[in-house]
């Protein structure tokens, strides 16, 4: 649907809502104009940490709505991003309906938009275009590579980000097929915490100057950042790690072996006297013999000898036990678990709200991750999921225009 042309006089300054956040945010106008899941996350975490967030949807639907698996025809992966939110349907290359989002962006306090670079510029959207009327907006831009260079107007996904950064490099077993990391998005989830960061740090900018930013921030980016310990490494060194499947090639042991109960447990000793402890634990002739390789500079060259003897013991006896016993001997054991197992059951997870149930806008509800801060005064809270327009007419009726 199209919005009629209207006289800008009319329109109210920002949508009342008639409920407010209680977090360290409340009163904070948000205006997402982000897609897929970067923008949605970084503006999901703004919203449960008070913010007023408003996202504006295409008429078309975000892409990522196309992402598995569905509830109630729904999908998931979005609604888990809308928690929260007030969701408006605009057109932006709708004459009326671009009016009503530079209405929006003039009376927020803070605009987040992941398009490629110029996207934005292009729509009349741009920061340019809106600094001289809300000089104290705090405009944030995360793009795939970056605003400048020979990629700058190409698009990515999270596999792409993994593989182009290298972060992938080390995924699969030494010899074996690339792999990337599935099913996760982290290089586009640390992306959104990037995001998240620029609100933040544009804001305290705002309160000591009085004046509003551009930020900018990219998945390469976001994606090189986290590999930092292993640019050092590479750039000392001059040789580049190599994938080792569930091992790391800097520690050994730290792998993951298989139990007698068929489980598997991660264990890591990553120490001289972890390693003892470990060898000690283990009560094995086989790894008593291990004991000679003191240093881990002396375990990593013999890597596999070493493997060999720690996953033959532990195949004898349960993960129960090897996850009881090491970690009381100082050494660092989890067995592997899968969601399959409901992790919102156990005890540590539930009493803690790490995953929480919101109610599907259809019927049931809706398993997401709680709030990642505890604060004292100030209480964050999960919103609830919403459907693409849901509040569309509310919103335009608010800013008296008629549709």
């Amino acid at each position: 649907m199209t919005a009629r042309s209207h006289d800008p006089a009319r329109l109210q300054a920002w949508p009342a809502r008639s409920t407010h956040g209680t977090g360290p945010l409340a009163g904070l106008r948000v205006l997402d104009l982000t897609a897929y899941a970067v923008g949605p996350w970084a503006a999901c975490n703004l919203a449960q940490l008070g913010a007023d967030v408003i996202h504006v949807d295409p008429p078309y639907g975000d892409p990522i709505r196309a992402v598995l698996p569905r509830k109630h025809g729904e999908p998931t992966t979005y609604l888990s991003c809308t928690l929260g939110k007030r969701s408006i349907v605009l057109n932006l290359k709708d004459p009326g309906d671009h009016e009503i989002a530079v209405e929006l962006a003039k009376n927020a306090d803070v605009l987040l938009e992941n398009s490629r670079a110029g996207t934005l510029d292009r729509l009349g959207l741009g920061y340019a275009d809106l600094k001289d009327d809300n000089p104290g907006l705090v405009y944030c831009s995360s793009s795939s590579f970056g605003d400048t260079g020979p990629l700058a107007a190409m698009g990515s996904t999270d596999p792409q980000g993994q593989a182009f950064s290298g972060f992938a490099s080390l995924n699969g077993s030494n010899g074996g097929e690339p792999e990337v990391l599935r099913y996760v998005a982290l290089v586009d989830l640390a992306t959104s915490m990037q995001l998240l960061n620029a609100v933040l740090l544009g804001l305290v900018a705002r309160r000591r100057t009085g004046r509003g930013t551009h930020l900018r921030t990219s998945q390469l980016e976001a994606a090189l950042s986290l590999q930092i310990t292993r640019f050092a490494e590479y750039f000392s060194t001059g040789v580049a790690a190599q994938p080792t499947g569930s091992g790391t090639y800097a520690v050994v042991p730290s792998r993951a072996y298989k139990c007698a109960d068929n489980a598997w447990v991660s264990i890591t000793a990553p120490t001289d006297a972890s390693w003892e402890a470990l060898c000690r634990t283990l009560g094995s002739p086989e790894t008593a013999a291990l004991l000679v390789y003191s240093s881990n500079q002396a375990r990593l060259e013999h890597r596999e000898e070493i493997d060999k003897a720690v996953e033959s013991t532990i195949a004898t006896r349960p993960a129960a036990w090897w996850t009881q016993l090491l970690p009381r001997q100082g050494v660092a054991c989890t067995r592997l678990r899968t969601l399959d197992e409901k992790p919102e059951h156990h005890d540590h997870i539930r009493s803690n709200g790490f995953i929480q149930r919101v109610p599907h806008p259809l019927g049931g509800d809706l398993a997401v991750a709680g709030p990642v801060w505890r604060f004292e005064r100030t209480p964050v809270a999960l919103g609830d999921p919403e459907l693409p327009g849901n509040h569309t007419r509310e919103l335009l009726n608010q800013m008296g225009i008629e549709r």
